[in-house]
């Protein structure tokens, strides 16, 4: 608990609970309302925060932090009771999180571990239940569960070590993996979506010393790819997110591009930083994306999705935001932080089951 800061006191999280009820939903929030919302509360790390993760049930949130320079860890919170329920011994830096299947088990990955760099977490024992080998030492940059958990794409590729740019996906209860598709225009595929079916499998990355970038998107049936676009009008793409009813993919660059199913380009939503997180609510009606004011200061942008249109800034005032998460029930929204901190923002009213 040293390395992770535990939340306020008891007390004062219900205090701080009943001042997002009293003012509501954020998404549903006048424009007036906005400046003065905060976050509910804030989880605290040693190490920059890279990637979070809600439970099926949202009520637990698996949180990733540090970097090649500060030892890290895995986080697990109870949100339910605002408590740090485990946390990893091994100082380790790992650069992504996520539940598998029914949430009983966690995925991470530790990037610059080339030997063991996958690994299985049991939710509730916390043993360490798998440490995936890596005999090629593949840069794996990234990671994407499909809906069934069963499955997992993974992002790879280094220019320098002469690994070529693919995806593959690994079976996690046998452990083999296949490559499904190369992106030869790419130094290392660095985002990855999976449709909510299944079906198909998005990646992206970009050439490291210009800012060609390459999107393709892989029939995983037929084994097919659906389409390959070379020099994406987003630029330099950092990540990708299906929605939740699989008819939209969206890319995010120097702004959001909103792309059918084919890939077609059919909306932008203006950015000004050129490497958003990205996060759609569970039911694909509003986006969220990361972004930076006009002096230079964090916020988070929620669009809705029908329209296209902005209906909530957040102003976060603080470090890089690294990722976005929105809760299953769409609650809340966990900010990912440079600095070290995850905020939780409260989305809609609270529920006494979640």
């Amino acid at each position: 608990m040293r390395l992770s800061a535990l939340l306020a006191p008891d007390r004062r999280y219900a205090l701080l609970l009943g001042f997002a009820l009293l003012f509501g939903g954020v998404l549903s929030a006048s424009a007036q309302s906005q400046n003065r919302l905060k976050p509910e509360f804030a989880l605290r790390h040693a190490g920059c925060v890279s990637s979070v993760a809600f439970s099926p049930d949202g009520k637990l949130l698996a949180v990733a932090y540090g970097d090649e320079d500060t030892s890290g860890g895995l986080a697990l919170w109870d949100l339910v009771t605002g408590k740090l329920v485990w946390r990893t011994a091994k100082r380790r830096t790992f650069t992504q999180v996520a539940f598998l299947g029914d949430g009983s088990r966690i995925l991470s990955l530790d990037y610059f571990d080339k030997r063991y760099p996958m690994q299985i977490w049991d939710v509730k024992t916390h043993a360490l239940l798998t440490a995936a080998p890596n005999p090629k030492h593949l840069s794996i940059h990234t990671f994407a569960v499909a809906p069934d958990g069963a499955t997992v794409a993974l992002g790879v590729g280094d220019f320098e070590a002469d690994q070529p740019s693919a995806i593959l996906l690994w079976n996690v209860k046998t452990g083999v993996t296949r490559p499904v598709a190369l992106l030869p225009y790419t130094d290392g595929v660095i985002a990855l979506s999976f449709s909510p079916d299944g079906k198909r499998i998005a990646g992206a990355g970009g050439d490291w010393d210009s800012d060609v970038s390459e999107v393709k998107i892989c029939d995983l049936r037929t084994r097919r790819t659906v389409t390959d676009i070379v020099n994406c009008e987003e630029g330099s793409v950092s990540q990708l997110a299906f929605s939740p009813k699989g008819d939209m993919l969206a890319v995010g660059g120097d702004f959001i591009g909103l792309r059918d199913g084919r890939g077609d380009l059919k909306h932008r939503l203006k950015l000004t930083d050129d490497r958003p997180a990205i996060a759609f609510s569970p039911d694909g009606e509003t986006l969220a994306a990361s972004d930076l004011d006009q002096n230079g200061r964090t916020i988070v942008k929620i669009w809705r999705i029908g329209t296209r249109r902005l209906g909530t800034v957040m102003r976060m005032n603080g470090a890089q935001i690294n990722d976005l998460s929105i809760s299953p029930h769409r609650r809340l929204l966990a900010v990912a932080r440079q600095d070290g901190n995850v905020q939780l923002w409260r989305l809609t009213p609270s529920r006494k089951h979640e």
